[in-house]
């Protein structure tokens, strides 16, 4: 059943439910009119700062009443079966070693290429599937925006882009360059300014191909990457995107989407009272962490998906690896560090916690930029990490400035108001 203000919203639109609804779809009685519920297709890479906020989302809208589709690869299947969601399983092009094409492209240029044989694995695989059936919404994350953008204009079926991270428009996109200072160095590229790269001709090809290989040779490469959508959810508060008011109502600023990885609450910081630091999900995370030695701090050390704890070498003794990220840890933290993974530095402001993020890439300065100047945290390099952090734990002026963020992020509305945007847009 449907809960009150669910149910208010899902009258006023049961009439209008797209037709092709799959059949395994029962409608429900909701305070004495029957709802129809959606069928939803959400398209994904297995990437997990990806795939939790969208699983989660996916979640809650299984547990009122709606059907949920995720496109995934065959390791995660189990994982989004175990969400009450129907995965479906198509084979990776980034599981396969690079082709000789791709070993002579730039290596932005290579993932690009790959991206688009990604999408097409995706595509193959949901129409497969789904035969002659078609989902009321497909709900796809920016980065298979290839495969989400394709599905939609050939089934004529509404779509909703998924950002986990900052979202882009005309004025913001990680296609711009910044100084120091992280003031933008100009616009962002366009999509046919993108095109006109000649590094770059082999993805545009590749996508034309993919165009053209299911009846769309009237969308060109620019319109189908156009970057602004016509709806977006974007799993950030707005106050913490950059250029925010450049942003009008075709984007929804839910905030963080947590509830996907299991919390382990039992974990308690050692006794003897010192600040804890969570280094988090950083592949040189054992680099990050050895810069603690002898400090008087307690760190945590994530190293990431798939990365061993046995493998890091020798590590300072104020320092415990775990696999995963205990989520208990967060409400002990003093300070998170971060490779600047905007799903990570969110999940760590919505606990109240700053974060210092030193980046790998130029890409990742942007939510350090960010939390800078807004007083939440720092942006640094390794060498100046643990003055960065330190420098965090004696600003006693910090409290006020992380509890404005979280009452940012509780506003936003998080996984609930994410739901309630989806089934309104797939409604309409």
């Amino acid at each position: 059943m449907l809960d009150g203000d669910r149910c208010r919203t899902a009258v006023s639109w049961a009439s209008t439910l797209v037709s092709g609804a799959s059949s395994r779809i029962r409608p429900k009685i909701c305070m004495g009119v029957t709802v129809v519920p959606s069928h939803f297709l959400f398209i994904s890479i297995p990437d997990p700062g990806r795939l939790f906020p969208h699983l989660a989302v996916a979640k809650e809208l299984v547990r009122r009443g709606h059907l949920v589709k995720f496109v995934t690869v065959e390791p995660t299947a189990g994982l989004v079966g175990s969400y009450g969601v129907e995965p479906l399983v198509y084979r990776s092009a980034y599981e396969s070693i690079p082709v000789h094409e791709e070993k002579e492209m730039s290596a932005e240029a290579a993932m690009l290429a790959l991206s688009v044989d990604d999408s097409a694995a995706m595509i193959d695989a949901v129409e497969a599937a789904y035969g002659d059936e078609r989902p009321d919404l497909i709900a796809y994350d920016v980065a298979s925006g290839t495969a989400g953008r394709v599905l939609a204009r050939k089934w004529g079926c509404p779509a909703a882009q998924l950002y986990a991270d900052f979202a882009q428009n005309d004025e913001f996109a990680y296609t711009q360059a910044f100084d120091d200072d992280g003031v933008a160095l100009g616009k962002p590229l366009s999509p046919a300014e993108w095109a006109a790269r000649p590094e770059l001709k082999p993805w545009v090809d590749r996508t034309e191909g993919l165009l053209a290989a299911h009846g769309l040779t009237e969308v060109t490469f620019a319109e189908l990457l156009e970057v602004v959508q016509d709806f977006n959810v974007v799993y950030v508060p707005k106050a913490l995107q950059p250029a925010a008011d450049s942003f009008d109502d075709r984007f929804r600023f839910v905030g963080p989407c947590g509830g996907g990885q299991a919390a382990l609450d039992d974990w308690q910081p050692p006794a003897d009272g010192l600040p804890v630091v969570l280094v988090s999900s950083a592949p040189q995370g054992a680099d990050l962490a050895r810069a603690f030695a002898g400090a008087p701090v307690h760190v945590v050390l994530t190293p990431g998906p798939g990365a061993d704890p046995g493998s890091l070498g020798e590590l300072p003794p104020n320092v415990e690896v775990h696999a995963s990220l205990p989520q208990g840890v967060l409400r002990h933290a003093a300070v998170v560090v971060s490779q600047g993974d905007v799903g990570n530095v969110t999940e760590a402001l919505a606990a109240g916690c700053p974060v210092v993020v030193v980046p790998p890439a130029p890409p990742a300065r942007i939510i350090g930029f960010q939390l800078a100047r807004l007083g939440l945290g720092r942006l640094a390099a390794p060498h100046e990490l643990r003055g960065a952090v330190f420098g965090l734990i004696g600003d006693l002026a910090l409290a006020e400035r992380l509890a404005w963020m979280r009452g940012e992020i509780e506003a936003a509305g998080g996984v609930a108001r994410a739901a309630d945007e989806l089934a309104a847009h797939a409604a309409r």
